[in-house]
């Protein structure tokens, strides 16, 4: 974890651990989740060290709130769920909630506010309707990209189709559809499917743009929490005359987002992007709607 040190010898991440162990005995072992119990336990523990190791009241009610965030993660149902069945392991707990745990995100996460219908041109001779349409790649053209990640598990990523869209300046430009499979333990993968632009070649001899797509646009915070319609941005080169060695920054344009992961690349959300999933999503549903009016209406006249 590497956070929440105090000057004493002893150190929060041993707190968390304790309490972590407290929380998932009482769930693997499936019996009964007492978790109630637990955490009242967990205060008292907590307390204890406020009172003969804790020196810094600011420290110790940070430590009261990650417990809180630990609590409610453990509660939730899919969590418990995956703990019972096994496909969630203690050591990856950490790793895949550390941000919800620890109630630091260190970027924005809510991206809808990037849509606009204004953004993508309209169709005059369609009702006004938006430009967008998805070219589906056939079945047997479609092709698995298998990478590993720093802790050694896999992502596989296949490209399905190509989301074409014009904006409102009549540039024509396209957003990627793909499947994705992100190995939890192993021979356990879970899938998404996302809208994003990956250079698949790129990945091949760049560690640092593999290592922004793995462990940032398709990490687990960013697909739950910024997916947008299926749209989750894109890993973008920084210009040469921006790179620092300074991994902060974030800033919010008129076309979009950024957030800067690495001294090289970053992370964009594109309005326009935002925009034209959105709207083919919306046409999506509301041509969908029609098939089932239709079927409804056929069923009747019968």
């Amino acid at each position: 974890m590497g956070i929440l040190h105090t000057n004493n010898s002893f150190e929060f991440e041993n707190i968390l651990k304790i309490v972590l162990n407290m929380y998932w005995s009482n769930i693997y072992c499936k019996t009964i989740p007492d978790i109630d119990t637990k955490h009242r336990e967990a205060q008292k523990l907590i307390n204890l060290f406020k009172r003969n190791d804790i020196e810094d009241n600011k420290i110790f009610e940070r430590l009261t709130e990650i417990l809180e965030n630990m609590y409610n993660l453990i509660n939730d149902e899919i969590i418990i769920k995956d703990i019972k069945s096994g496909k969630l392991k203690k050591q990856d707990f950490f790793r895949l909630y550390s941000e919800k745990i620890f109630g630091d995100n260190k970027r924005e996460y809510n991206m809808r506010d990037l849509y606009s219908n204004n953004f993508i041109a309209k169709d005059k001779f369609n009702n006004l309707k938006s430009k967008v349409v998805f070219k589906k790649i056939k079945n047997d053209l479609i092709c698995e990209n298998e990478f590993k990640n720093s802790n050694g598990k896999s992502t596989r990523i296949f490209p399905l189709g190509d989301l074409i869209y014009e904006e409102f300046n009549g540039i024509v430009s396209n957003i990627t559809k793909y499947r994705i499979q992100r190995e939890i333990n192993p021979g356990y993968f879970k899938e998404d499917i996302v809208y994003s632009s990956i250079i698949i070649p790129l990945m091949e001899i760049d560690e640092e743009y593999k290592k922004a797509v793995l462990e940032e646009l398709l990490s687990e915070n960013n697909i739950r929490l910024s997916n947008c319609n299926g749209y989750i941005g894109e890993i973008d080169k920084i210009p040469e005359k921006e790179q620092s060695n300074n991994v902060n920054g974030e800033k919010k344009t008129f076309n979009g987002y950024t957030y800067k992961v690495n001294a090289k690349y970053e992370l964009f959300y594109d309005s326009a992007a935002v925009s034209a999933v959105v709207s083919y999503s919306l046409l999506d549903a509301e041509k969908e709607d029609k098939t089932n009016n239709d079927q409804n209406l056929i069923g009747e006249e019968r």
